[in-house]
């Protein structure tokens, strides 16, 4: 097992590192290896929220970001250690944990940090220390991680690194928070309980919404209508934020089925890259379209959503979704052979489902 400890201090080897290394030899007391990952003293670049992250991590690539997410692949626990200027963490070490967890969570492996224990160790020459801890504290409860503690709060005291070492109350707390975490990374051995994915609210005043109404009221489509067009249709236009800003229309087959809709595609491409970046997008549904020559006109009928949509990753999910595309697409198969094109379909392909958080139809006057 390995704990990867960050040292958010411009200083090598001062405050912050003393902490850390003291951390550090209780696990190695207990088994444990650790690693300092020093972020320098080098400019480090804040998130811009261009969400242009991919699996390689942050687009980026001229600091340390994308090779710590490599090793924290790797990591059993985290430590991440800063210290305190003017009561709050430094600077570098919150624009390097905002990409770092942003990143990690958009890749298609999924978070390299959850299910993983982490702890926070600030250091200060007198005060800020408990604001420090609350900042920091924060990554890791909205990871899935569990939270180490010790027998103080995780902090230290001196302006140098042999002012440290007298602190002897909070040496004590570095050890015994090496100790904790050695324990709780034995414990979880049996595993970590799997997380509901998938819900997300947004604040909206009462009586607001954050899509727009239809301006010709009188032709909209009632809820009824709206779910039968999406249960009969076949095809769909899926709308996502594209490469470079620019918009991303696609006719896709889909499935819909519980309240959501299913679409399947190769393991690479555009549709992947987009939902990796934005998750946010809409499909469109074209119920039926007739030109009316003699009207200067058309008889149609159609339904837009707006939601999000989610790359399948469970195994139990993405056959399920498979089996319900099967069954509408190809309702006559046998069982038999169903079960065999499923199984030659189950490697080779990316599931995405997309849930409507607002769904409108609209038809014609004729």
């Amino acid at each position: 097992m390995k704990v990867l400890m960050v040292n958010g201090s411009a200083k090598a080897a001062g405050c912050t590192f003393t902490a850390l290394t003291e951390v550090g030899k209780a696990l190695n007391e207990e088994g444990v290896d650790y690693e300092i990952f020093g972020l320098g003293a080098g400019a480090m670049r804040d998130c811009i929220g261009c969400l242009r992250c991919s699996d390689k991590g942050c687009v980026f690539d001229d600091d340390a970001v994308n090779e710590f997410l490599q090793k924290a692949r790797e990591a059993d626990g985290f430590v991440f250690g800063s210290p305190v200027y003017y009561a709050h963490p430094s600077g570098r070490i919150l624009s390097f944990l905002d990409r770092a967890f942003y990143a990690g969570s958009r890749s298609s492996a999924g978070s390299p940090f959850a299910g993983k224990p982490g702890a926070a160790v600030v250091s200060a020459r007198r005060g800020g220390t408990t604001a420090s801890l609350d900042v920091l504290n924060k990554y890791f409860t909205i990871a899935s991680m569990p939270v180490v503690g010790s027998s103080y709060w995780n902090m230290v005291h001196g302006s140098k690194p042999e002012d440290v070492l007298e602190d002897k109350e909070g040496i004590q707390t570095m050890r015994n928070l090496g100790h904790n975490m050695a324990w709780m990374l034995k414990h979880l051995r049996e595993g970590f309980p799997s997380q509901e994915k998938g819900a997300r609210t947004n604040f909206i005043r009462l009586g607001e919404t954050m899509f727009r109404e239809m301006r010709r009221a009188e032709r909209a489509l009632d809820k009824e209508a709206c779910e039968d067009i999406l249960s009969r249709g076949e095809t769909c236009v899926l709308a996502l934020m594209g490469d470079d800003g620019y918009p991303y229309a696609v006719p896709v087959n889909y499935c819909y089925t519980d309240g959501k809709v299913y679409i399947h595609c190769a393991k690479e491409g555009h549709k992947l890259d987009a939902i990796r970046r934005c998750d946010k997008g809409s499909l469109t549904v074209v119920g039926c379209a007739e030109i009316l020559p003699e009207k200067h006109s058309t008889h149609y009928q159609s339904v837009i959503a707006f939601g999000r949509f989610r790359i399948l990753e469970d195994e139990g999910e993405k056959r399920r979704a498979i089996e319900a595309f099967s069954l509408r697409h190809s309702p006559m198969v046998p069982e038999d052979e169903r079960e065999r094109v499923i199984a030659r379909w189950m490697p080779s392909v990316a599931v995405i489902e997309f849930t409507p958080e607002y769904v409108s139809g609209k038809r014609s006057r004729y």
